[in-house]
């Protein structure tokens, strides 16, 4: 029998209050199918019409009408219920961490990427209300299926212990590392800083962190592009490659991205309709150190890195007549634009962060790990 979800397009967004009796009726319909009912707890319906008002939020896969998956995204601040208490957090730490609740997908609808398109939804959902901030979420050690999924989008396990009366279950975070960065830092007398104006790419581009890392550049030499301009009319797209086009859609959750030779080749398509003086460049395989140089001369440098110097998870590859190249979940590209030499920091202009100083030690291992992509406007 074919999986319906193999014919239909489905669509995702927020549900709404009067939406609640659909969301118990998947969620029983989920409960009756589990052959281990110890992998799956039943949220009540008292809680779900909770997480259905804002800041929290329920976010649901629809086939046209019928709602198929949905994700849910809570803020707990210190109530009990917040995972940060099992891991000993103090109660700041607690107001800047949201919960990935439950997130349940039709057993007619599975194996088409729904729960991570719905971890992707529900992140990108956290970190527009509270930027930065750390998400928690359980999952039982013998669900593999779903243990996998969350740790490729970058959650890690934190604690394994007993939950929910009895229910054997790890705790995994998706948690910014804060000695990674440091919003109050005052930089040296040697810093090099580039006035390079930042754009978030939230919420028009949920995955479309390279065309936005372009745009930054491409306006700091004034060109003044809309944030989606590049991603609409110059980026080139292809459901597998994502080394010369971009894999998906960037205005899409599920979206992954495209790699630097791909990048390159769409700066220069805009630079050649413009018949602009500048050059794009690949500068792939050029150690940290030799980028500082570029912005010694005012150039900033566009740095494949990963989202909140998490570590990469290898996902995914797709080989070209250069080699094999392989793609990461957590992959992520900004805008290398400044460096003190004197405190080992780097300056990068961010789509998810802003304008924040980073450890240049922990940014140099995720750019090493990512293979030295970086390109380069001259």
């Amino acid at each position: 029998m074919k999986n319906p979800a193999e014919s239909i397009s489905l669509s995702i967004r927020r549900c709404r209050l009067d939406e609640l009796d659909s969301i118990m009726e998947l969620q029983q319909h989920i409960s009756d199918t589990m052959t281990n009912p110890d992998l799956f707890v039943s949220t009540d319906r008292s809680d779900n019409r909770d997480y259905l008002i804002s800041p929290n939020a329920i976010f649901g896969v629809y086939d046209e009408t019928r709602l198929i998956a949905y994700g849910s995204l809570i803020f707990p601040n210190d109530a009990p219920e917040n995972l940060g208490w099992d891991l000993g957090w103090n109660r700041e730490k607690l107001f800047s961490t949201a919960t990935l609740d439950t997130i349940v997908v039709d057993p007619d609808y599975r194996g088409h990427g729904l729960q991570r398109r719905l971890t992707r939804e529900c992140l990108s959902y956290a970190r527009e209300l509270l930027p930065g901030c750390n998400v928690l979420t359980t999952v039982s050690p013998y669900n593999e299926y779903s243990l996998r999924n969350v740790q490729a989008e970058g959650f890690e396990i934190q604690k394994r212990l007993m939950k929910y009366g009895g229910h054997e279950r790890y705790i995994l975070g998706n948690i910014p590392d804060p000695a990674c960065e440091y919003p109050d830092f005052v930089p040296s007398s040697q810093a090099v800083s580039l006035p390079v104006e930042n754009i978030l790419q939230n919420p028009e581009l949920p995955t479309g962190c390279e065309s936005v890392a372009l745009t930054m550049v491409l306006n700091y030499y004034g060109h003044r592009l809309a944030k989606t301009e590049i991603a609409d009319r110059y980026l080139r797209k292809d459901p597998e490659n994502f080394v010369t086009r971009f894999k998906g859609d960037p205005h899409d959750i599920s979206g992954d991205g495209i790699y630097a030779p791909g990048l390159t080749e769409t700066a220069r398509r805009f630079l050649s309709e413009q018949n602009a003086p500048q050059k794009a460049a690949d500068l792939t395989g050029t150690p940290l150190s030799e980028l500082y140089p570029y912005l010694d001369q005012k150039i900033p440098v566009i740095v494949y890195d990963s989202v909140y110097l998490k570590t990469p998870v290898d996902v995914a590859e797709y080989v070209t007549d250069g080699g094999t190249w392989h793609f990461y979940h957590n992959e992520h590209c900004i805008v290398l634009c400044g460096y003190d030499p004197l405190n080992r920091r780097v300056l990068v202009s961010d789509a998810l962060s802003g304008l924040v100083w980073r450890e240049e030690q922990r940014f140099k291992e995720i750019y090493d790990a990512l293979g030295r992509m970086a390109v380069v406007i001259l």
